[in-house]
């Protein structure tokens, strides 16, 4: 009896063992279940965040891209920030706008220039703080459509409700030279210039979207030329554009610029966006010339009349003043494409003799004299006053 009362006990124990090791599986198996699931969630959760961030990227990327106008399944006015898969799946299916690269060839002005319309300044680049060292910040006026296209950065025919959003590929900026034969022989001197236009990081992409801005990182373009080199390559080898567009190009050679670097940026390599027209501009330059050289940058004035940037000076003659010339390529969407009028006036004034000392080029064909007080500069492709 004893002997099988032991055996029972050691059945029950044993069929405890049994039940809690069968538990213990099934928490062990609920557990594993629970932490598939958890994980399985979690994976969700994180490729839905790295979805939606891809897709929101999209829709900004694009907008930017196409002027301000973001795709359509973006619902860029909805205030929602959450992409349905159907959203997500027409993003993929979606064939972004063609784009063309256009060339274009814009002024500068150099002197300030008041406008009673829009009772403020006109942008400008003051060369002599330019030589100095000093950078010049820049824009173009969003706000007098007018003067973009006179200045050759827009078309002719452009409207200013449906301005399309320009972006640079390249900025190439020339700038004028004086000639001082006190100081050297011209024929032997050369004068070496690096202008760099760097973008902010604030850009506006059109008259319509003036007041939605856009951030992207700053955009260095580079010119480095040298102005009546001597040995160059050719196909680095250009005529100086001011004394092409005053159909003054010289025979011997003064006349030659050499071009090392054409207003190229590290974007074109890297294909990230590129920066709007309409962004603020910041240009400095630098400057290295011959020894007792004869070339230096055309400086008209001494000096700013600051006094009369307060809003009350008259309008002033823009006819024969001096402008930077400043060739540029641009990426357009196909349907607003936009020729620029001025690079084919300034490229085709070619082959004809120089104006007299007193006048400047005022057409292809033409000659006029400079207002009294002013001088022909640059080979004729503006006056500047007598005592710069």
């Amino acid at each position: 009896m004893e002997s099988q009362s032991i055996q029972h006990h050691f059945d029950v124990k044993a069929g405890e063992r049994v039940q809690k090791a069968a538990h213990l599986k099934r928490h062990i198996t609920s557990a594993a279940t629970c932490v598939k699931d958890c994980v399985a969630i979690l994976q969700e959760t994180h490729y839905n965040r790295l979805l939606q961030e891809a897709a929101f990227h999209f829709c900004k990327f694009y907008e930017y891209k196409n002027g301000g106008v973001a795709p359509k399944m973006c619902d860029a006015g909805s205030k929602t920030t959450y992409f349905t898969l159907g959203q997500v799946l027409e993003m993929r299916a979606w064939s972004p706008l063609a784009y063309n690269t256009v060339k274009i060839r814009g002024l500068l002005p150099t002197k300030p220039v008041y406008s009673k319309a829009h009772r403020r300044f006109y942008p400008f680049v003051d060369l002599k703080r330019l030589r100095d060292g000093s950078t010049i910040d820049f824009a173009l006026p969003l706000w007098d459509i007018d003067w973009i296209r006179s200045h050759g950065w827009i078309s002719a025919t452009a409207a200013a409700d449906r301005l399309p959003s320009v972006y640079i590929d390249s900025m190439l900026v020339y700038l004028p030279l004086q000639i001082n034969a006190a100081l050297g022989n011209p024929a032997t001197s050369s004068l070496s210039t690096t202008v760099q236009v760097k973008t902010t990081d604030t850009q506006y992409l059109s008259s319509a979207t003036a007041k939605r801005k856009y951030v992207l990182p700053p955009q260095t373009f580079t010119t480095d030329v040298t102005y009546g080199a001597t040995w160059c390559l050719d196909e680095n080898r250009i005529a100086n554009p001011y004394d092409v567009a005053a159909r003054c190009v010289q025979s011997d050679a003064a006349s030659d610029v050499c071009l090392r670097v054409p207003g190229t940026s590290q974007v074109q390599n890297q294909k990230r966006l590129l920066p709007s027209l309409f962004s603020t501009w910041q240009l400095s330059a630098t400057f290295a010339g011959t020894p007792s050289g004869a070339l230096d940058l055309l400086v008209p004035r001494t000096n700013i009349d600051w006094s009369l940037l307060n809003g009350t000076a008259p309008d002033a003659e823009t006819v024969g003043d001096l402008h930077l010339i400043v060739d540029a390529v641009v990426v357009q969407i196909s349907d607003s494409r936009q020729e620029s009028a001025g690079l084919e006036a300034v490229e085709d004034a070619g082959g004809a003799t120089c104006c007299a000392p007193d006048e400047f080029r005022a057409t292809k064909s033409k000659c006029h004299k400079c207002s009294r007080g002013t001088v022909g500069a640059a080979r004729g492709f503006a006056c500047v006053p007598i005592r710069a």
